[in-house]
């Protein structure tokens, strides 16, 4: 079964209240789930519901019992000192959605704390104690756990890059124990406030080699055009052997005469 779902908010765009609504955009399938923040356009449903089934394809798993949740653009997170808008992790970690009221209130009231005590010097650093991004007080929150990818890039500039995308869920799906083993817990920035969060991740680098590699399709490409390119090499080749044997039957025959 594959469940669709739209989730409308507004996002102000500007300092005189303008607003532009944005959906979330849900497509779910064999354990997969993606969740994609896009404008409220139909053709982002299509998009998505595409980029499922390619992913579902090429993964080509029966068993379906690790979960997987791609979050995209859903949150606005980078590594601190990064000022790059673009923004990778992943982790086996509990798959939930980032409860932001939660976040707000809980570091708002951290900092009323400190405030209070510091006779209003405010000496609240998140930084030195990040939440946990899947914190919540939700009662129904969910506490199932598997593959947890969140991907952010600012689509007013660009469109989130599939291809990288894929090849992200493919290899974490296929190599869960290797991201549980390799994964540790990294603070980012959170987009409210300077505030900061901790997250379950693999490096960076990691992230960078798996996106660089090439899928299985690229390679069956490049080993069909070495193959074909290797025949033309034969073929050239035993054109040329033909040749010089047309030129020295010509000669031989000249040189008896």
């Amino acid at each position: 079964m594959k469940a669709k779902g739209i989730t409308t908010f507004l996002l102000a765009t500007t300092v005189f209240a303008n607003a532009t609504v944005d959906c979330v955009w849900t497509s779910q399938k064999a354990g997969i789930t993606v969740k994609y923040v896009a404008p409220c356009d139909l053709i982002n449903q299509s998009r998505v519901d595409s980029f499922l089934h390619i992913v579902i394809g090429q993964l080509n798993r029966t068993d379906t019992s690790l979960k997987v949740l791609v979050l995209i653009n859903q949150h606005r997170l980078n590594f601190p000192g990064s000022n790059n808008a673009s923004f990778f992790s992943i982790g086996y970690d509990t798959l939930r959605e980032i409860d932001d009221d939660f976040i707000f209130k809980y570091y708002w009231n951290e900092t009323s704390i400190s405030t209070s005590k510091n006779g209003g010097l405010n000496t609240f650093r998140s930084e030195d104690v990040p939440l946990d991004i899947n914190a919540t007080d939700a009662d129904n929150a969910t506490k199932t756990v598997g593959i947890k990818i969140i991907y952010n890039v600012d689509y007013s500039v660009d469109e989130p890059v599939w291809a990288d995308l894929t090849k992200a869920i493919i290899y974490a799906a296929r190599n869960a124990d290797t991201v549980k083993e390799q994964q540790r817990r990294d603070t980012v920035r959170y987009f409210t406030n300077g505030w900061f969060v901790s997250l379950l991740t693999i490096d960076t680098f990691a992230i960078n080699k798996i996106i660089s590699s090439p899928n299985e399709n690229e390679m069956l490409a490049n080993v069909r055009a070495k193959t074909v390119t290797n025949y033309g090499f034969m073929i050239a080749g035993l054109l040329g052997l033909t040749l010089i044997g047309v030129i020295l039957h010509v000669l031989r025959k000249r040189s008896r005469y």
